[in-house]
């Protein structure tokens, strides 16, 4: 136990705005908190420009007493490891106090106790100049519990003002951090400034906590968080978000046909019967062109360890397909989470890019913990973002998995990575899925060689396990899906569209293309290459083959001539009857018609300027 706590302990650099939160926010739940809502505000009375503080709302349990108010404040150091040096942050719970503290002056904890709201306040040690003691009177870091008043002055404006957002009978506790000594950073994206008053900032932290607590926002009664939305002036309630896009694996879609198709021969409503149609072509379309869902692996040594491998769908265009076809990213109006969809680029965070969420998501309990990393896998985040492979353990394994204090990163695996490997070598895919994965192979092969990547040679690719071939869906490697021009889904190289007409055949769905057809053409038996109306052996005029230029078929002139010049023939319809002039040396020889008579003056002119003859010479 220990009671004065060094200031190093306080220094966290690498903690970002979303870390500090998530802190409290886990504190809420463990409370047994219905609803959770956080806030964010302006630092009006900071000296720091650009400040931005946060609150977080519940009505847990509290704390039932000022003793246990004061004694939340308290920094534990872990008994098994007494041994270790003060530096090491590593022997104390990081929680609620210095999460906090490392980037604010002040954290504030405000309770309903016996009908009273009472508060107590902690300071940055090395910001305030008095030590972190709760042994030392008069308790001025952390104070003792006192009652909260309006008008007390050691309490920020901007503080008594979040007040106004709930009754108290609608909140039990309320902690506030204010008063930032260090750079608020997002993810690489520094300073934070008041873009928390913009629905990007909402959007971010929306989807921020709807990944984090998915699994809690999914239980049949689950708690309720929200975010302030400065724009909207009011609380918007958080949805889960599935990082592994769940809900379009092949299966998924074979399940939600067969709903859809329920659901078209009970409707008797025209429009609502066109859409559901709609949608059972789409899952028709794009199974195979889902989420790449692999064998769930349940460790029989380490109790409670599970490990599933996804491959969520390409970026380019099967995720805008997606979009497109289902506008609001749910199958059904009851269906509450949604696919987390890639942060945009110019977002206020990294943390939500699709190089930032590849790799490793680790939940414990319900808690996803840590995400974004592949640890000894040995490829980069960016170079296979679509990749999200799900580890699920309990609190039991704390001793195996440990957390870096940051959150930031796995420190230890323990037996845990053997573990790891074991169920990413077990054998998933097929006929279900689209190229690469219509194989039944291991998603990932530990071998002493390692496994190959991918590289342009499609022939060069890693055939025995599922993992290196990723890169090859994205197209990199000779495998990539391409959006359609005639109709709204996706086809693998090679496959043929059903609304594909067939220039040579003009047969749709045939499953040929011009150069494979087998059709005949009739006219000069060449196969694959020319229709009847394209064959370049073809009269245009009558569709025939005759080796002579005349044609009964055509064009017949308006005052033929009893006589062609052409061929000697009697009222001849060919195309002969039209003016021809010859240039023979010195000589002109015309040929001119009395319905031609435009052309007739043209080739005159031609001819006398040829002839060095001016056409008033005539005269």
């Amino acid at each position: 136990m220990a009671r004065a706590v060094p200031s190093i302990i306080f220094d966290r650099s690498g903690l970002e705005l979303d870390d500090i939160v998530l802190e409290i926010v886990d504190n809420s739940l463990d409370y047994n908190s219905k609803h959770v809502h956080v806030k964010f505000f302006e630092c009006t009375s900071s000296s720091s420009k650009s400040d931005v503080g946060f609150a977080v709302f519940d009505d847990g349990d509290g704390f039932g007493t000022t003793t246990k108010l004061f004694n939340s404040f308290e920094i534990q150091e872990k008994a098994e490891e007494k041994e270790r040096k003060d530096d090491d942050i590593g022997k104390y719970h990081v929680g609620m106090k210095i999460a906090p503290l490392s980037k604010y002056n002040f954290l504030f904890v405000f309770t309903h106790i016996d009908e009273e709201l009472h508060f107590c306040v902690a300071k940055n040690p090395e910001e305030c100049g008095i030590d972190y003691d709760m042994d030392v009177e008069p308790f001025l870091n952390p104070t003792m519990p006192k009652l909260y008043s309006k008008s007390d002055t050691t309490i920020p404006a901007e503080v008594h003002e979040i007040f106004e957002d709930f009754d108290e009978g609608e909140w039990t506790t309320c902690v506030v951090a204010c008063h930032r000594h260090d750079t608020l950073s997002m993810a690489g994206n520094e300073p934070v400034s008041c873009f928390i008053q913009t629905q990007a900032g909402t959007n971010h932290f929306e989807k921020v906590l709807g990944m984090v607590y998915q699994k809690y926002l999914e239980r049949v009664e689950p708690p309720q968080i929200s975010v302030y939305n400065h724009v909207e002036n009011d609380y918007t309630n958080v949805a889960p978000i599935d990082p592994f896009w769940k809900a379009f694996t092949p299966a998924e879609f074979k399940k939600q046909k067969k709903i859809l198709e329920k659901n078209k021969s009970d409707s008797k409503d025209p429009a609502e019967i066109a859409m559901l149609a709609e949608r059972i072509k789409f899952c028709e379309a794009m199974g195979r062109f889902g989420t790449f869902e692999g064998y769930e692996f349940s460790s029989s040594s380490l109790a409670g360890l599970k490990i599933r491998p996804y491959v969520v769908p390409s970026s380019k265009p099967i995720r805008s397909i997606v979009r497109n076809q289902l506008p609001d990213l749910k199958w059904k109006k009851d269906d509450r989470t949604s696919p987390m969809d890639r942060a945009p680029p110019n977002g206020p965070s990294k943390r939500l890019q699709s190089d930032s969420v590849a790799g490793f998501f680790f939940y414990r309990d319900d808690r996803l913990i840590n995400y974004g990393q592949f640890y000894n896998l040995n490829i980069s985040a960016n170079e296979a973002n679509s990749i999200r492979i799900e580890v699920q353990y309990p609190s039991s394994l704390d001793g195996q998995i440990k957390v870096s204090a940051n959150k930031d990163r796995i420190k230890k695996f323990g037996d845990a990575w053997d573990e790891i490997l074991r169920g990413l070598d077990q054998k998933a895919g097929g006929v279900m899925y689209a190229p690469p994965f219509q194989n039944e192979i291991p998603f990932f092969v530990d071998t002493d060689e390692g496994w190959k990547k991918p590289t342009a040679n499609k022939k060069a690719q890693n055939k025995t396990a599922h993992f290196p071939n990723v890169l090859v869906r994205d197209g990199r490697a000779g495998v990539k899906y391409s959006e359609c021009p005639l109709c709204p889904y996706a086809h693998a190289p090679g496959e043929i569209c059903p609304e594909y007409e067939c220039p040579t055949c003009k047969q749709k769905n045939s499953g040929c293309t011009g150069k494979k057809c087998t059709f005949t053409c009739p006219t000069c038996s060449k196969t694959g290459e020319c229709t009847p109306t394209t064959c370049n052996n073809q009269c245009k005029h009558c569709g025939g083959t005759h080796k002579s230029h005349l044609c009964p078929k055509a064009p017949k002139p308006k005052t033929p001539k009893s006589v062609c010049d052409g061929c000697g023939k009697e009222k001849c319809e060919c195309k002969q009857g039209e003016n021809k002039a010859t240039i023979k040396g010195p000589k002109v020889i015309l040929r001119m018609y009395a319905d031609n008579k435009q052309q007739n003056i043209d080739d005159l002119k031609s001819a006398l300027d040829r002839l060095g003859i001016q056409p008033d010479e005539l005269n």
